[in-house]
């Protein structure tokens, strides 16, 4: 499936009986791992009589109106990094860790495809730190980041374990573009 320019791969299908005030109803959509939130798309809206009234912030379901409200941590994060297996990184040593990109949702505006996006340096834990690293916009597994274990001893980190945060870049300048290469 491709969403926003970026393929994401779907692990399956699910139906989801909801309740919204007295609005009972039903949520069909696809599972992926890489987007944390249900997306309502205009079909459903549409097959659900859905009246989304914008200038009030409003929406109606059935015959009643329920406000809508920004979300609390919006723009905390869009993009997130995350390890994709179980791995043991040695004392005082680096390693390229595998990971993958969990988007927050395919409707902000920051989560387009156009964009490049970079990890921020920052510690994972005390002694464990992770690299700035550029990563390419249309992929979300098996992307390298560099961390470093300056422990006295191994530390083992869990899949699924958040690495860093994403945030967009300008790419300025490229090693295979220039006159050296």
């Amino acid at each position: 499936m491709r969403a926003n320019n970026t393929r994401i791969a779907v692990l399956g299908e699910v139906i989801l009986p909801f309740k919204v005030g007295e609005y009972n109803g039903v949520v069909t959509g696809l599972v992926s791992e890489h987007v944390s939130e249900i997306i309502l798309g205009i079909e459903w809206l549409v097959e659900n009589g859905v009246t989304w009234v914008f200038g009030q912030s409003r929406i109606r379901m059935g015959e009643v109106y329920y406000p809508l409200h920004c979300r609390s941590d919006a723009g905390v994060w869009c993009r997130r990094i995350v390890l994709q297996n179980n791995v043991t990184i040695p004392a005082r040593s680096e390693a390229n860790v595998s990971t993958k990109e969990i988007l927050r949702n395919l409707s902000d505006s920051c989560c387009n495809g156009n964009s490049s996006w970079s990890t921020e340096p920052r510690s994972v834990t005390s002694g464990v730190h992770v690299s700035r690293t550029v990563i390419p916009s249309d992929r979300l597994v098996d992307i390298p980041v560099r961390v470093m274990n300056a422990r006295k001893e191994s530390v083992i980190m869990k899949a699924g374990a958040s690495i860093a945060d994403v945030h967009p870049v300008t790419v300025v300048g490229c090693v295979h573009c220039s006159a050296w290469g």
